[in-house]
């Protein structure tokens, strides 16, 4: 099929039924090769517009053609364009968690995203709103850096009442380079663990451990095990949640089971976890309703580790990616230039503790983490975006605004070596109101420090092994 080229994109419009039967003639080996040469194509797309029924085979072979182009022009942006509620919630299904895509709800909102910012575009007021929290920070901050007027609306409710005021209103799209793959929600800097069906050997199979020891390793204290979804639990379950217990004690963490009755996990497999350090509770929200709990955790000493792993020569040669993927977002959101102070290799330190920090790990290619330490002050300048109104923000609603903000950088990091072909995956944030128990726990581990000043505001870039 000859695609639609206009304004350096190529469109496909295929009619229709779109399976595995005719998906193969819409993007033909010979076009893969032709956008594989043209420099001056900047997006290929393909519409749904005229679809009137597709399915997972029809869309996973059209995105197998896509995605081999991007294998010699990593530059190129692709996906899915002209759809509606129905066709975007259906191919939300068929990519599950794993949108390798973007999707744009017609073509007027892909080209805000392709090559160079249009000049026509840059005096357009935009409105973005998306129920995926991360997609709609995400999509704000990438048309920011790219010059446009955006703004976030609050809920669902804000966008419907004010996206008439806009010239463009984004709800239902999808920047697929900036997906991860979220095994675990969070809560207050509490890890939670949504669990179903039946708890029993085979739960070690699709529990993924190597994402938990990242979260460990990263600062977070607090695991809790949602069980009120599952039939029950048998001994070989119960004895997967004792080991986690005891190697977690190594990082002093707590680990909690939230939902259970004696239907769920007998009376002898609650007592043998009990006695590893398990704690039960009948819900979620009687655990943080434990304010003694709680405090004992956010006081807990931290992990410290007697050796420390020399930073690795890979790390230092991507290292430069995750400086500039962590500076000129706090650039662009600011407004404010960063001035470089001071680069050295040691134990983090930081003179003073009145500052708000996060950390996030990165791990496959290569295992890292970094700590980002700012100001109260240089926090709000950088996410005034992300927040509402300013003088009703206290200390926790920063932190939370923090954490999707570092959310946000760490997801421009794995694009950007995405576009190296070197996958990494990446840990929710761990926030810190308090710098004192994170500079504890850094205190004989070696890694690389970056000071920097934004306008009269310190901030402090450190990144290390995670193991």
């Amino acid at each position: 099929m000859k695609p639609v080229i206009k304004n350096k994109t190529a469109t496909f419009q295929p009619q229709g039924f779109l399976d595995a039967n005719n998906a193969p003639f819409i993007v033909e080996t010979q076009e893969v090769e032709l956008f594989k040469k043209r420099k001056d194509i900047e997006g290929v797309f393909v519409s749904l517009k005229k679809v009137i029924f597709f399915n997972k085979n029809g869309i996973d072979e059209i995105l197998k053609r896509l995605l081999e182009i991007t294998k010699d022009r990593k530059e190129l942006i692709i996906g899915f364009t002209d759809y509606d509620k129905r066709k975007f919630e259906t191919l939300l299904k068929i990519f599950k968690d794993n949108v390798n895509c973007n999707l744009f709800e017609n073509q007027k909102i892909a080209s805000l995203f392709t090559g160079e910012a249009r000049e026509e575009n840059k005096n357009r007021k935009i409105i973005v709103y998306n129920e995926n929290t991360e997609q709609k920070n995400i999509i704000a901050v990438e048309l920011i850096e790219r010059g446009y007027s955006t703004v976030i609306a609050k809920n669902r409710e804000d966008f419907e009442k004010r996206k008439d005021n806009f010239d463009i209103a984004i709800h239902r799209s999808y920047l697929g380079l900036y997906n991860q793959k979220v095994v675990a929600k969070i809560k207050d800097n509490a890890i939670i663990y949504i669990l179903r069906n039946f708890i029993d050997s085979e739960f070690q199979n699709i529990f993924d451990i190597n994402y938990h020891f990242n979260l460990l390793r990263v600062g977070f204290k607090l695991f809790i095990f949602d069980i009120s979804h599952i039939s029950s639990m048998n001994i070989h379950g119960a004895n997967f949640f004792a080991k986690l217990v005891t190697a977690g004690a190594e990082y002093n963490a707590t680990f909690v089971i939230a939902g259970a009755n004696e239907k769920k996990i007998t009376k002898s497999l609650k007592e043998n976890l009990e006695l590893v350090g398990m704690l039960f509770y009948d819900s979620i929200e009687k655990v943080f309703e434990d304010k003694n709990l709680i405090e004992s955790i956010s006081k807990s000493s931290p992990s410290v580790k007697r050796n420390s792993a020399k930073i690795t020569k890979e790390i230092v040669k991507h290292l430069p990616t995750f400086i500039e993927s962590a500076v000129n977002t706090i650039e662009v959101m600011s407004g404010i230039k960063a001035v470089k102070k001071s680069v050295n290799l040691k134990p983090l330190n930081i003179e003073g503790d009145d500052y708000f920090a996060a950390t996030i790990g990165f791990y496959g290619y290569f295992e890292a983490i970094i700590i980002l330490i700012f100001s109260k002050e240089l926090i709000k300048k950088s996410c005034s975006i992300l927040l509402e109104e300013e003088d009703e923000i206290d200390d926790l609603t920063l932190l939370d605004t923090l954490g999707e903000f570092v959310n946000i950088i760490a997801g421009k990091v794995k694009a950007s070596l995405a576009k190296e072909n070197i996958n990494v995956n990446i840990t929710l944030p761990r926030t810190y109101q308090n710098i004192k128990a994170l500079l504890e726990s850094q205190k004989n581990r070696k890694g690389i420090q970056i000071d920097f000043q934004f306008d009269k505001d310190p901030f402090y870039f450190y990144i290390s092994n995670s193991y």
